[in-house]
């Protein structure tokens, strides 16, 4: 639902909605343990808020900021500061062909279990 409303909102040029859905997806891969693409759409999401001198719903920011800041620990500062930049930076299009990419992943706790070998 999250990839369907961003597209909407790009179709629209609604950027506040473009701005919502980038980072809701940047918690979603979070989420997944995708950490790069995450700071990657957050800093896409800033960038969006910025053009309009606006900041993600209050009530939005503490349930994205939980995720995004164990991406940010998992990641570490300076690879997460050089992800967010290169976010920040990228053209809005850009931004919303990133977060609407196809890729299947295996979720990390299950990849885990799929390459251990029987003893």
């Amino acid at each position: 639902i999250l990839a369907a409303r961003l597209k909407v909102f790009r179709e629209r040029d609604e950027r506040f909605g473009i701005a919502e859905q980038l980072q809701a997806i940047a918690a979603l891969r979070a989420s997944e343990e995708r950490d790069e693409l995450a700071a990657e759409l957050a800093g896409a999401a800033q960038a969006v808020w910025a053009s309009m001198s606006a900041q993600a719903l209050a009530p939005d920011r503490p349930i994205a900021n939980r995720y995004l800041d164990l991406a940010r620990r998992r990641l570490g500062s300076a690879a997460w500061r050089a992800a967010w930049r290169r976010g920040n930076t990228m053209d809005v299009d850009v931004a919303v062909g990133l977060a609407l990419r196809k890729e299947r992943m295996v979720p990390p706790r299950m990849s885990k279990r799929l390459t251990r070998q029987p003893p």
